[in-house]
């Protein structure tokens, strides 16, 4: 059964701890802007307009004022600290959790995705939401509790000046709103553009050969180009949109600011307070200034966001992911005979039945397109089939631990890429763990010892993304020799031998003929039934033919010939 997983909880374990800082650290920060109002209207009111006997001394009103700069000061440096951690944290888990989600789904998924689409999925959505949880979230909540705090305690000095400071701040929140439609669509053009612009990127640098090859260097830079404007007009257009929720935020402000002091001037002559309760108000005010700053930072953080978090709960959501069941049993193999009852997959296999004997040679034959890698995909799990079975030694091997079933397995197929890094890596890259005597056995058997005592640097020599600076030939010993690292029982085999040169070939003829298990190979090669046991013939998905080769005298497999009978007859 296929486990569905969303995005990971916010606050839980860590994060809620930090939500709990966040908050205490935005009811200090007002409790720190109110005492700072209270030192200025002391100093106002009792030192600047009349020196009252037995007032606070301004030494201490003054140390208060420093107090409290530093003690804000300690607090937005802690607020800074904290929200990053928030964001970070939760980049950090749902990071994890795609990364081992798209590890489990199987290639043939992953393939039909744009790389440019999948790149974004881990950077820019990874960075948008990461954003509205440390520059959004725990900046509004600290945000938040410092504007309620500041106005309850302004109250206390005048009522009126802290409701004209909270309807201008309801009145930017009502104009933040209207603006966010367009903000989302803006987003959303952005993401698509540079989602194209790298898909194209990447398409161009792995084909670049081909580009200079056939002259169309001029036609991409045009194409690349045109992606590139586009670009460049839907971001100049989402900072439009949001140039102007900066900008009602800093006319909230400035509307709060000239609120209160017209209405504290008109206090001031009407009796209702003092100079000193209206500087303290303004100096209030002022200071909420930044805060209500962030909140037009904030929504625009929460419309990108909802977009990534749209996009990544979309791809968490692709699949079938490939599992072990819990608890499933290590897979045992005694001789590695691989049994396909009656298997399908959508669009590529037909109910196939066929059983490859213990430690035979098998080779599946036909067209392009007929079905071959699909087949071999299979036993492997790097795709489950829609109906039917696959078994290795009577076990099911769905059922069965998918570790177990993998180490089981060598590969050797253009699809397996070398990676960047030594030579010695990539061999031991199935299985780094073997022992040195191993290691230079299986070097040995693939011509890789000969090959790497040629350069300079030996099986320390570096190689490229993908092998790219290594040749076809080069890139297959070192394919083949991973493959072969840790005695597996069972080789595959898909389309290993295309394009390879003479040598090359004779060392993976004698791989086959010497290797002590089950091997499995998709081939276009003629002579290969001089070294097989087997010949499938695939057409259109569906195996239509099973042919003991002369190298075998045993006979046709009895369920394959019992399946293909039961067709023949069936026509």
């Amino acid at each position: 059964m296929a486990v569905k997983r969303g995005l990971p909880a916010l606050f839980v374990g860590t994060r809620r701890w930090l939500l709990v800082q966040l908050i205490a650290n935005g009811v200090a920060q007002g409790a720190m802007a109110f005492a700072a109002a209270l030192a200025v209207r002391n100093i106002v009111d009792q030192h600047l307009l009349h020196a009252l006997v037995g007032a606070i001394p301004l030494s201490l009103s003054a140390a208060m004022l420093f107090a409290v700069a530093v003690v804000s000061a300690g607090l937005r440096w802690r607020e800074s600290v904290d929200a990053e951690r928030l964001g970070q944290d939760y980049a950090l888990a749902l990071r994890g959790r795609l990364l081992e989600h798209v590890t489990r789904l199987p290639p043939r998924v992953l393939g039909r995705r744009r790389r440019g689409g999948l790149f974004l999925r881990f950077v820019s959505d990874l960075t948008a939401i990461r954003q509205w949880i440390s520059l959004g979230i725990a900046r509004l909540t600290v945000a938040a509790l410092m504007i309620s705090v500041t106005l309850v305690l302004l109250a206390v000095l005048s009522p009126y000046l802290a409701l004209v400071v909270l309807l201008a701040v309801v009145f930017g929140a009502v104009l933040t709103v209207v603006l966010g439609p367009p903000m989302e669509t803006a987003v959303r053009q952005v993401r698509r553009q540079r989602a194209l612009l790298a898909g194209h990127v990447g398409e161009t640098l792995a084909g670049m050969a081909g580009i200079q090859v056939f002259g169309r260097r001029w036609r991409m830079l045009q194409r690349l180009a045109r992606r590139a404007r586009r670009l460049r007009d839907a971001v100049i257009a989402q900072a439009n949109v949001a140039g102007a929720l900066q900008a009602i935020a800093l006319l909230t402000a400035a509307w709060a600011s000239a609120g209160a002091l017209v209405l504290g001037v008109w206090i001031v002559r009407s009796g209702g307070a003092s100079a000193g309760d209206v500087i303290a108000a303004m100096s209030v005010v002022a200071l909420l200034v930044a805060p209500i700053r962030n909140l037009g930072r904030t929504y625009a953080y929460w419309r990108s966001a909802q977009v990534a978090r749209e996009k990544v709960r979309t791809l968490l959501a692709l699949g079938p992911a490939i599992r072990s069941p819990r608890g499933a049993p290590m897979l045992r193999i005694a001789g590695a005979e691989i049994v396909f009852d009656a298997v399908s997959v959508r669009g590529s296999l037909y109910d196939v039945s066929a059983r490859v004997p213990a430690g035979s040679r098998v080779a599946v034959v036909g067209a392009n397109g007929a079905g071959k890698s699909t087949l071999l995909s299979l036993v492997g799990r790097l795709l489950d089939p829609d109906s039917g079975t696959v078994r290795i030694d009577g076990q099911d091997i769905s059922a069965v631990n998918l570790n177990s079933l993998r180490r089981a397995i060598g590969w050797v197929s253009p699809d397996l890429p070398l990676y960047r890094g030594s030579v010695e890596h990539n061999v031991r890259f199935r299985k780094s763990s073997v022992s040195a005597d191993a290691f230079a056995v299986v070097c040995q058997r693939c011509g890789l010892d000969r090959m790497a005592a040629q350069w300079p640097a030996g099986m320390r020599s570096r190689i490229g993304e993908g092998g790219n600076n290594l040749s076809t030939g080069e890139r297959y010993r070192i394919m083949l020799a991973r493959a072969l690292l840790g005695e597996p029982q069972i080789l595959i085999l898909d389309e290993a031998d295309a394009n390879l040169d003479v040598e090359s070939r004779a060392i993976l003829d004698h791989v086959i003929a010497d290797f002590p298990g089950t091997v499995m190979l998709a081939t276009h090669r003629d002579d290969v039934s001089m070294r097989v046991d087997w010949l499938w013939h695939m057409d259109d998905g569906r195996l239509t033919a099973v042919q003991a080769t002369s190298k075998n005298s045993a006979g046709v497999s009895s369920l394959a010939q019992a399946r293909f009978d039961h067709g023949e007859r069936n026509k």
